[in-house]
């Protein structure tokens, strides 16, 4: 079983703080939503809670069965995806996929992800060539089909349409009942899921 543990989160940039003693405790089989307004600080918190970026002072620690994982095997025992998640944009969606998941184990075959995302007609097709909803199918792709038992998502239906927001609640809803899930949102269709709402701003300073 794994629990995400944070203490006395806090983060500056060499200026203000932009939030300080955050402190959370999420396990598997929740979902927590991270909220805010706009500049809050809720994608660099999210960022933090992943292992991606160091918080400034604090601890996170993942533990799995009561052990804690080093930060460095944090981002491998999780999935992470948001807008603007780097990927190569010379690769076709196919090899994106291929590429990542062969790095890591995945939840179904690559055909299979391309076709219930439906990106399937224009796998390959250079990813600098798709609509900004087509990239964000692939980013969430790339999170939400890997084979792991934490998901951080931050804004996950930027750019999608109606269709593209069915399709991430389609994809995240099977993962709630067995994963850890922390959404950074504030919009509820994002939200939708959430078991609770956890403000992020600057005021916990």
């Amino acid at each position: 079983m794994l629990r995400l543990e944070a203490q006395g989160i806090g983060k500056t940039f060499g200026g203000p703080w932009l939030f300080r003693g955050f402190n959370l405790s999420v396990g598997q089989g929740e979902c927590l939503a991270l909220t805010g307004a706009n500049g809050s600080g809720k994608s660099t918190l999210l960022q933090i809670l992943w292992g991606f970026q160091r918080p400034s002072e604090g601890q996170v620690q993942l533990f799995r069965d009561d052990q804690a994982l080093p930060r460095e095997e944090r981002p491998f025992a999780a999935a992470f995806s948001a807008p603007y998640l780097g990927v190569p944009d010379y690769l076709t969606g196919r090899q994106i996929l291929t590429f990542h998941f062969a790095q890591r184990p995945g939840l179904v075959s690559v055909p299979q992800m391309l076709e219930e995302v439906g990106l399937h007609k224009v796998a390959d097709g250079a990813f600098k060539h798709y609509s900004s909803g087509q990239k964000q199918r692939i980013r969430l792709a790339l999170a939400l089909f890997a084979d792991v038992q934490a998901y951080f998502l931050d804004e996950p239906c930027t750019n999608l349409d109606q269709a593209g927001i069915e399709l991430y609640h389609r994809l995240l809803q099977p993962r709630l009942a067995d994963s850890l899930v922390i959404i950074a949102s504030n919009w509820d269709e994002e939200m939708r899921f959430a078991q609770r709402h956890l403000p992020v701003k600057a005021s916990q300073a």
